[in-house]
């Protein structure tokens, strides 16, 4: 005979994800998610550590519009990638 021993946080979590099921069943169905606002939120809160100690806010924008904005710019001497 096998016990089966579980956690409160466990049971609390099966519980969770049951009041969910509808939203999971239509992320799955739709193939919808938020990971590309999660990669911009993660490039943008990147940009400002590593903009910290400038003088200016318009630099932090214009440096958060660089990283984020899609816009390749090439280096001489570089290969350009698509």
């Amino acid at each position: 005979m096998v016990l089966l021993f579980y956690t409160i946080s466990e049971v609390y979590t099966i519980f969770g994800m049951v009041s969910h099921k509808n939203a999971i069943i239509a992320t799955i169905t739709n193939g919808i998610s938020n990971a590309r606002i999660e990669a911009t939120n993660n490039k943008i809160k990147l940009s400002v550590r590593m903009a910290y100690g400038f003088r200016n806010i318009d630099n932090l924008i214009s440096m958060i519009m660089l990283r984020c904005g899609g816009l390749n710019i090439g280096l001489p001497g570089r290969a350009q990638r698509i």
